[in-house]
């Protein structure tokens, strides 16, 4: 890795000489730049360079949204056939801190990052990061301070993405009852898997889908495995056995963890805000967040009766449902700025374990597969038009509510 400083100055073989600084004056901004090489998938696009407070990635490492991207166009690639395809990029403006970036070939050109529907990856598309090793796929930190320039940055764009985006709905009651959370069961929603075909430009399509086909009548069951056609639509769930002992591990999570519940994917969050606040120097949202815990109920209820998880679905691989029931906790956490308990990349925090103080909503809910792909209710599709039978634009304005 190098780091550039006063190249402008090169030519002139000085850079010995320091100017006199305004104490009052903006720190100078940092520039990341490097090439994205294209391991995978037969043709180039157009490919987003995203960056990420290494703190607070996006998934499926963390929750967290870029701070800003740049493009790299499809003509500025180059190589090719027995040459590997690399394109050059550069992100400017980055303030002092340490950063990841990332890449998405968006190979079907339905990607725009201003549009939360049409902001994330779908089947077929090729993402990557630059990393510190290819024998692991967490970003690797970039560290910059007083208006450095850290050149070759190399992206691997190296992983084709085999399954759609995680597209649902909210299926059954929508409100949920803050009595329930006192009941022996924690309260629990049903998401099932959609489709969705409109567009919100001519050159801004949206065709998710078709939804997959259930592989057997299984409508009161807390999860219905079914049958995906390429790239179609489907709820992926995933037992996770890292070592491989054929044992569902426990959550990373410690705390969740020693309340026994387990690392299962997809991962499913609520939020809702409910205004802003300043906090060092950035604006960020006053909102509630909790995570909502898929199978919980029925896993609880295997392990009443010794049974062990994998009753409901294979230790390790992915495998398709076409719904799943999710469990709720009242267990919250409310970003303001006068948060007590906490502090994370979201801004100061208290925990909040009373549902009766928390908003009504409407919350929004997101399902995160382990590819990192992400679906969001509600969402824009819900006022866009309809451009098949199939797709019923009100399902996706419809996220959850809590209630009496």
């Amino acid at each position: 890795m190098t780091h550039l400083r006063c190249w402008w100055l090169l030519p002139l073989g000085a850079c010995a000489w320091d100017p006199p600084l305004d104490p009052g004056a903006d720190a100078p901004a940092n520039v990341l730049s490097g090439d994205v090489v294209q391991l995978v998938g037969d043709e180039v696009s157009e490919t987003w360079i995203t960056l990420f407070a290494a703190d607070d990635l996006g998934p499926p490492f963390g929750t967290g949204s870029p701070t800003t991207f740049t493009v790299a166009p499809a003509s500025s690639f180059t190589g090719g056939g027995a040459t590997l395809r690399s394109a050059p990029w550069t992100l400017t403006g980055i303030p002092d801190g340490t950063w990841a970036v990332g890449a998405l070939v968006d190979l079907d050109r339905n990607f725009h990052p201003l549009v939360g529907a049409l902001a994330g990856a779908t089947c077929g598309d090729v993402i990557g990061a630059h990393v510190a090793s290819t024998d692991s796929p967490v970003p690797a930190p970039l560290a910059v301070s007083g208006g450095e320039w850290v050149a070759d940055v190399t992206i691997l764009a190296a992983n084709a993405l085999p399954i759609e985006r995680p597209v649902f709905r909210v299926e059954g009651p929508t409100t949920v009852s803050r009595a329930a959370f006192g009941e022996p069961l924690p309260p629990a929603v049903r998401l099932a898997a959609t489709a969705i075909d409109t567009a919100f430009a001519e050159d801004l399509p949206l065709e998710l889908g078709p939804t997959c086909v259930p592989a057997v009548p299984c409508a009161d069951e807390p999860l219905c495995p079914c049958i995906p056609e390429p790239c179609g639509t489907a709820l992926w769930v995933q037992f996770v056995d890292a070592d491989a002992d054929g044992v569902v591990d426990p959550n990373p999570d410690p705390d969740l963890a020693a309340a026994g519940i387990l690392d299962l994917w997809p991962r499913v969050y609520l939020a809702v805000e409910v205004g802003t606040f300043e906090y060092e120097g950035a604006t960020l949202a006053d909102r509630y967040v909790t995570q909502g815990f898929p199978l919980l109920g029925e896993l609880g209820a295997l392990a009443a009766q010794g049974l062990p998880p994998t009753t409901l679905g294979p230790a390790g691989p992915l495998f398709p449902v076409s719904s799943l029931s999710v469990s709720l906790l009242p267990q919250f956490r409310h970003y303001h700025v006068d948060g007590a308990d906490g502090v994370d990349a979201s801004g100061p925090f208290d925990l909040v374990t009373n549902p009766a103080t928390v908003p009504d909503g409407p919350w929004a809910v997101t399902v995160v597969s382990p590819t990192g792909q992400t679906w969001t209710v509600p969402n824009e599709s819900a006022g866009a038009p309809p451009l098949s039978a199939g797709f019923d634009p009100a399902t996706q304005g419809v996220g959850l509510t809590f209630g009496p």
